[in-house]
């Protein structure tokens, strides 16, 4: 069975910045008390946050 995931290059800005807030949304929650409430964060909680229009900026949202 192939791996799920894909090594991400972490040099470049674009991936940089995603990466961090990625980190930074997850602390985040992880602060509050009431997070634990909530469904956990998995691959379908975070491939709906990544596909949401409003998330886009810059050269992003010009590609739509």
């Amino acid at each position: 069975m192939p791996p799920n995931f894909f090594l991400l290059d972490a040099t470049l800005p674009d991936i940089a910045r995603l990466m961090a807030a990625m980190v930074q949304a997850g602390e985040a929650i992880d602060r509050r008390s009431w997070s634990h409430l909530q469904e956990p964060m998995g691959e379908a909680w975070w491939a709906d946050v990544l596909d949401d229009p409003r998330a886009r900026t810059g050269r992003d949202a010009q590609e739509d």
